[in-house]
């Protein structure tokens, strides 16, 4: 999920689905999902003004 802001900057979260639940993502897994190619498995620079953070828990 990307939030953007009038400042144009963004912060941008996810989570992944095991056995139906909806587990959030570390910063770092979606630093690492946004910055890496996915054709090449390269990294790429992050794009300027996003802030990668950690997902809320969206179920208990």
């Amino acid at each position: 999920m990307r939030r953007r802001f009038a400042n144009e900057t963004s912060r941008v979260c996810g989570w992944k689905l095991v056995e139906f639940y909806a587990v959030p993502l570390s910063a770092a897994e979606i630093f690492n999902a946004y910055c890496t190619d996915p054709g090449t498995g390269e990294p790429i620079p992050p794009e300027w003004g996003v802030d990668h953070v950690a997902a809320p828990n969206v179920c208990s």
